[in-house]
């Protein structure tokens, strides 16, 4: 379980996970972002409440089709 919550300084993708030692989780993230990633260790209930409000997350309605993309960008470093 991971959610991101910013960036680093040198531009890492700071993320709140709640086992930092999943290392092939963290990894497959730094390989979709193609961003470095920094676990920050967070409460499960802690991800799933923040989860719970990035509205890019809500799935859409049955039968319908919709196109969603998210282009996350570090900050200039």
């Amino acid at each position: 379980m991971a959610a991101p919550v910013g960036f680093a300084e040198d531009g890492a993708l700071v993320l709140a996970v709640s086992d930092p030692a999943d290392s092939l989780g963290l990894s497959d993230i730094a390989v979709m972002t193609k961003l470095p990633v920094r676990p920050a260790v967070a409460a499960r209930s802690q991800i799933a409440k923040l989860v719970d409000t990035l509205q890019f997350m809500v799935e859409p309605t049955q039968g319908t089709s919709e196109s969603v993309s998210t282009v996350i960008i570090p900050p200039d470093g």
